[in-house]
């Protein structure tokens, strides 16, 4: 007989998935077979297959040591010390379930194959880590949402399995609304929509913006993409616009503002000038609703407020950025505007595309640490197999075989292997 105590990561995790996570080598028949039989009891009493586990519930299950540890293998993992990284963050709120923290420009939200230690996912993990929060070997507090290197702002992480599901499923339906502010080339003026179609040209790694005319005269993927824009301040050339993200593209601002010819200001990627020393985009996430109600904010860097000042562009009757931005981060920009009817059509394609793991990134010793899905999000491996066993990615489900090594398998019956060796590389 196995008994173990549920860690409070680990709640709000349905008990088939929890299992399927405990015991990787067993076929998912098989431990629908054990729930229905009775052999996994939650607190000494049988429980359905979508049972949500909760923090300090006991699980028993009624099979032998030597049985558990060959249906096991590779399913936990040491828990990690984090010797040496900084646990430096910038917290705008954290509860028992949800950590929201302002993501600096320069930083990577997950490792790559340059950098593996000093990453905003490792610091969370370092942070929690010391608090005596990393509870589980089974689960790890993971993003959400993940920020260019160069943009900075919100970055919500789910602490808790029942929290990263919701917020995925939240940004999934698109449920959750993101603003940014940034700083554009030109006078623009009002608010808009931009609808323009993106294909992704890896190689270059660029975004470009397509038109119906010329779907023959690019390769890739046509993937379509919403943006809605609104002018707050023009001043020296350049205008403060927040951006609300409909779809969630790569480099889809970017590539989008520069469509309608107002680049950001040091984009040089797209179309952009540099500004003095700035040589990149000042995009910055400082906004998110979520569907609870929730809402938090994050003041623009310094650097952003200091090239604001530069410009002379200030906040809207609120005088400069510094000054300011408490007052103006407590009132919204004007009403959340309509549902466009183009999100529906968006939202069916995404749902029609499914989640798919359609390339991997690999680290200076071949290890794979990050994956990029069918809809173009990139996710670290972790995320990645936290999400394919809550049902996010559908068709297959990643896990650790016995050999220890990651594997993508076809979902749920095993019917074959393939190793993520053998998908493209970005």
């Amino acid at each position: 007989m196995i008994t173990r105590q549920i860690a409070a990561s680990e709640q709000g995790k349905r008990l088939h998935r929890y299992l399927r996570n405990l015991m990787p080598n067993l076929p998912l028949g098989q431990l629908y077979k054990m729930i229905d039989q009775g052999k996994v009891r939650v607190n000494g009493k049988r429980k359905k297959q979508n049972y949500e586990l909760a923090a300090g519930d006991e699980l028993t299950l009624l099979m032998d040591e030597e049985e558990f540890a060959k249906a096991s293998a590779g399913g936990g993992r040491a828990k990690p010390k984090f010797a040496g990284v900084s646990a430096k963050l910038d917290i705008v709120f954290e509860d028992g379930e949800l950590l929201v923290v302002n993501k600096p420009a320069g930083l990577l939200t997950h490792p790559d194959r340059n950098e593996q230690k000093n990453t905003l996912i490792t610091r969370v993990h370092a942070y929690l880590y010391r608090k005596g929060e990393l509870d589980s070997a089974l689960f790890l507090p993971a993003t959400a949402n993940r920020l260019d290197r160069n943009t900075s702002g919100i970055v919500l992480i789910g602490k808790t399995a029942g929290m990263l599901h919701r917020l995925n499923r939240w940004i999934q339906n698109r449920e959750l609304q993101k603003f940014y502010v940034t700083i554009v080339q030109g006078r623009l003026e009002g608010e808009g929509t931009i609808e323009g179609s993106l294909v992704r040209d890896e190689r270059k790694n660029r975004t470009l913006v397509v038109g119906e005319d010329d779907e023959d005269d690019f390769a890739g993927e046509r993937k379509a993409a919403v943006t809605r824009y609104r002018a707050l301040v023009s001043a020296g050339g350049c205008t403060l616009v927040e951006v609300e993200l409909i779809s969630g593209r790569t480099h889809q601002i970017r590539s989008h503002m520069q469509s309608i010819g107002h680049p950001l200001l040091g984009d040089l990627k797209y179309g952009g000038r540099r500004f003095g020393e700035l040589n990149h985009q000042l995009l910055h996430a400082w906004r998110v609703i979520l569907p609870d109600g929730r809402e938090f904010h994050a003041p623009p860097p310094p650097r952003m407020q200091r090239t604001m000042e530069a410009l002379g562009l200030a906040w809207p009757s609120l005088g400069p950025a510094g000054d300011g931005w408490v007052r103006f981060r407590k009132r919204r920009i004007g009403p959340v505007p309509p549902r466009h009817p183009m999100d529906e059509e968006v939202r069916h394609m995404e749902q029609q595309e499914q989640q798919r793991v359609v390339a991997v990134r690999k680290n200076a010793d071949g290890d794979i640490v990050e994956l990029k899905l069918s809809s173009g999000q990139v996710v670290d491996y972790k995320q990645a197999q936290q999400m394919a066993r809550d049902g996010l990615i559908g068709g297959v489900n990643v896990f650790r075989g016995r050999d220890g090594e990651p594997h993508l398998r076809s979902d749920p019956d095993g019917r074959k292997d393939n190793n993520l060796d053998e998908l493209p590389t970005f």
